[in-house]
């Protein structure tokens, strides 16, 4: 659970996928939860090389594909690729309403 004063991001969002069922108590009353930035994702790199630079074969892609398919399913190996895109290693990427949806990632969110 994401408490409404907390946020999870980078590893902390990877943490957050092991949860059998995973909640969001928005920080405030929103109907578009990335406004909250409480859930983020980004790329990753290594040295001066993008995560992307690296082949597929690469262990590194392997290791975090295997961790999210076995945390998200189905759609785990595409929730890995989503954030490889979804901003640079130096970047933050904010989860959508429909991100969450398409990823299986939020089970409820809720403001109280």
């Amino acid at each position: 659970m994401v408490t409404r004063n907390g946020s999870v991001f980078s590893g902390g969002t990877d943490l957050f996928t092991a949860g059998e069922e995973r909640y969001l108590q928005l920080a405030q009353p929103v109907t578009n939860i990335e406004l909250t930035k409480q859930v983020g994702v980004h790329s990753w790199a290594e040295d001066d090389k993008t995560a992307k630079e690296f082949p597929f074969t690469d262990l590194s892609h392997r290791k975090q594909a295997t961790y999210f398919a076995k945390m998200l399913g189905n759609k785990g190996v595409d929730f890995y690729l989503y954030t490889l895109d979804s901003a640079p290693a130096s970047g933050e990427h904010w989860v959508t309403n429909d991100e969450s949806a398409k990823y299986g990632l939020i089970s409820a969110s809720y403001y109280e």
